[in-house]
């Protein structure tokens, strides 16, 4: 690998990199309000696709919810994205692409 490309990639991501780290730190300080503890914020942040489903959970233990309702809004929140993912699917074999075509 070139080292000087690898600079320069690592440059240009910079900026973008502002936006992810702010957005886990609120989430982070909110889990451990909610009195989740660092290793559960960093568990909810890998298995949460949804960031909306992390601070709903975060916010329904901070108010003395159970540990059920939180669970069963992340997974609410993250069920949005299935028929998002049937859409494109579908889309994306009519174009001839997606990830059911052989490479050519």
């Amino acid at each position: 690998m070139e080292t000087a490309s690898f600079r320069d990639g690592v440059k240009a991501g910079l900026p973008l990199a502002l936006a992810p780290f702010l957005f886990g730190a609120s989430f982070g300080l909110l889990a451990v309000d909610a009195g989740m503890g660092a290793l559960g914020a960093v568990v909810m942040s890998a298995t949460t696709f949804a960031g909306s489903a992390q601070f709903a959970a975060a916010s329904i233990l901070d108010s003395g919810g159970g540990a059920a309702a939180a669970i069963v809004a992340a997974v609410l929140l993250n069920a949005r994205y299935v028929p998002l993912s049937w859409q494109w699917r579908r889309s994306s074999r009519a174009r001839g692409g997606g990830a059911s075509s052989s490479p050519s």
